[in-house]
């Protein structure tokens, strides 16, 4: 019975993940051809590219399916620290690329690549190791591991600069943080450090500060910092309910800088107008649904470490999802955050793939296991996941 509601949960998520990479697909397409037109030549060259991606990210799922969620659990720590390592690189201008002034990313060869996508993956799978350990063993030694590689790591991503990464790391240790101990006066004290934290980095930094004046009156620097907000709202506003068809957006002739990575939703609100939006949201909507339920069936028959694994790919999806959506409609100043699935970025769209490669090789890794039966399981009023306190 287990494995039979498991595998249902799995089927749902499949078929929202690819619906995802197919609709994202069309939604780069569209919203680069203009681009690739006028910088290659070619209006499918990062069409192209995506799709490539793509490939690349289902050949990774087919690897952790294959070798299954306990094997990468093993090796969670050295995946951890591999990302660690080329995250340190990034320092090294030898092999850093400088985009926009911000470094992100590292070319090895023939390879760039974003290092926070790779120390996400790592991270994600030693978290939900260290969580199981303290759950059943009350041993917390790997949590103040993970939470001191966390600081680093954060750090890191504040000198590169990368606000938006750092912003979406902390809400999700935020929100791991309540699940383990609730609403009490420790978090009141994190969220308190974390807030002034972020208002000195805004404060410090000119840059930022040209941000948060952007949004919230982008009319002040219409032709230069909120240029780009501005142009976004044209185009959604162009949409209306139905869009003005599938490939005739006006905005993306070059009107929208950065049309098909960080405001491929915009063209398509454009395109097919409030009717496709609501349609892109139903879809990350239902996938995290299916996450979170799937999560707390592995919670009711104690498999621990899958039940983690599955609620942090979930909460790092929605989380994710919600900043790039933000950013696209005025509601959130802009972070350089992809959409999970959908949006442009090699590394981005790899890592996301794999980690539903990771997912599904759960109702594998069951299928051969002895049979586990449901315990009863005393579930706080404030915790969403239950977890040891």
């Amino acid at each position: 019975m287990l494995i039979s509601e498991i595998n249902q949960l799995l089927i749902r998520i499949l078929i929202a993940s690819l619906t995802m990479l197919g609709l994202g697909l069309v939604m780069v397409s569209s919203a680069s051809m203009a681009l690739s037109d006028y910088s290659y030549g070619s209006m499918y060259h990062h069409t192209a590219a995506h799709f490539m991606k793509i490939i690349l990210g289902i050949g990774a799922a087919i690897v952790a399916y294959i070798f299954g969620v306990r094997w990468l659990q093993k090796l969670s720590p050295s995946l951890m620290m591999i990302g660690f390592f080329f995250s340190l690189l990034i320092f090294m201008p030898s092999l850093s690329v400088d985009v926009n002034g911000a470094v992100r990313w590292l070319k090895i060869g023939p390879l760039v690549f974003q290092p926070y996508d790779l120390f996400k993956m790592g991270y994600i799978l030693f978290l939900a190791h260290a969580l199981e350990r303290y759950q059943k063993a009350g041993e917390a030694s790997e949590l103040r591991i993970s939470i001191a590689v966390l600081f680093i790591v954060s750090v890191l991503l504040i000198l590169q600069p990368d606000f938006g990464s750092f912003s979406l790391l902390m809400s999700v240790m935020l929100l791991v943080f309540f699940l383990i101990k609730g609403i009490n006066r420790e978090l009141f004290f994190i969220v308190s450090s974390l807030f002034v934290a972020f208002v000195w980095l805004i404060i410090s930094a000119p840059y930022r500060m040209k941000r948060i004046e952007t949004f919230f009156n982008p009319w002040s620097d219409r032709y230069g910092s909120g240029f780009q907000l501005i142009q976004a709202m044209v185009a959604e506003g162009s949409g209306g309910i139905s869009g003005v068809g599938l490939g005739q957006s006006v905005q993306k002739m070059l009107y929208l800088p950065e049309a098909h990575t960080d405001f491929p939703l915009s063209i398509f609100a454009e395109e097919t107008g409030l009717i496709g939006v609501l349609f892109v949201l139903g879809l990350i909507t239902y996938l995290c649904l299916q996450l979170t339920r799937l999560s707390f069936k592995l919670r009711q028959h104690e498999i621990l470490f899958e039940c983690y694994l599955v609620f942090l790919i979930a909460a790092f999806i929605f989380i994710q999802s919600f900043f790039n959506i933000g950013v696209n409609y005025g509601l959130l100043p802009t972070n350089g955050i992809t959409l999970p699935l959908m949006g442009y970025g090699g590394t981005s769209v790899v890592s996301h793939i794999a980690m539903i490669g990771m997912v599904m090789s759960i109702g594998r890794d069951l299928k051969y296991k002895k049979p586990i039966h449901s315990m009863e399981m005393a579930v706080r009023d404030t915790s969403v996941v239950p977890i040891k306190p």
